[in-house]
């Protein structure tokens, strides 16, 4: 059952994950690995789909925010703009997983990039990637920060 809510938590808060499986539950490494890519991964994959097939909804609607209208300066329009301009795809899809959450990378992402089997592909990769990273450095220094919690 642990490994169940691990998995799901995974798929919407990926960086809130590793402490709990690690302190909390207290799993193996390659577990909290793979239970957290896996979760990571679906996830991703279950929200680029989802909010792309939203957006492209939304547009045939005319109720999406993500059109290409006239300009509307509000403070989340200029926040979009200067993520999307300052990071580009590669920043918005390696910040995805432990700066944003998975869901709304994958909406910012779904809105801005056609390609979807591009982005699940690539947000794959740095899920992976964070997952190793954030394993290696929690188990590392599992002890030290044991006096935190």
């Amino acid at each position: 059952m642990e490994y169940v809510l691990i998995f799901l938590l995974s798929t919407v808060k990926f960086a809130m994950t590793f402490p709990i499986a690690v302190f909390a539950k207290g799993l193996t490494p390659p577990m909290v690995y793979l239970i957290t890519s896996l979760g990571g991964v679906s996830g991703a994959t279950f929200f680029v789909y989802v909010w792309g097939q939203l957006v492209k909804f939304l547009r045939r609607k005319d109720m999406v925010p993500f059109r290409q209208r006239k300009p509307v300066f509000s403070k989340r329009s200029r926040r979009l703009a200067y993520i999307k301009s300052k990071y580009g795809f590669w920043g918005l899809v390696i910040l995805t997983p432990v700066l944003f959450s998975i869901p709304l990378g994958a909406l910012i992402l779904a809105a801005y990039y056609p390609n979807k089997r591009r982005i699940v592909k690539c947000l794959a990769i740095t899920i992976a990637c964070w997952s190793l990273i954030m394993v290696v450095v929690l188990f590392t220094f599992r002890e030290w920060l044991m006096q935190f919690f």
